[in-house]
């Protein structure tokens, strides 16, 4: 999955649902993920089984496959990056995905470029309420 097909494909359905979708910020990536905790948020999601990663499953499962965060949402970190935007307007990838170390799970990475397809990497789309 590629940014430049993310954010084609949540202007499509945006059309089709008559709302405005976009990709979510980086920032509402962290929020939604932390889901009201503080400190190292991360390893509780670890500790509860919520994540797919290199030590756990490690390779790729179907969407609710875990159990979801406290906020209800699953797979934020693990089994497959999600394509975020910067403050910029520029894609980033967050929380990891099946293949990724531990170590690795809470990295930001930018794409090479935004039309750059990656086999472990989806998407959200973000509108608002």
């Amino acid at each position: 999955m590629s940014a430049h097909a993310a954010r084609a494909y949540a202007e499509w359905a945006g059309r089709r649902l008559g709302t405005a979708l976009r990709l979510p910020t980086a920032q509402e990536w962290e929020l939604a993920a932390r889901a009201g905790r503080d400190g190292e948020w991360w390893r509780a999601e670890i500790a509860a089984g919520r994540v797919n990663f290199r030590g756990s499953l490690g390779e790729l499962a179907p969407v609710g496959e875990f159990p979801p965060n406290p906020y209800a949402i699953g797979d934020l970190l693990g089994n497959v990056w999600d394509i975020c935007v910067d403050d910029a307007g520029s894609p980033v990838l967050r929380g990891g995905a099946y293949d990724t170390p531990v170590t690795r799970l809470r990295e930001r990475l930018s794409p090479r470029s935004p039309a750059e397809c990656r086999g472990n990497a989806g998407f959200r789309c973000a509108g608002e309420v």
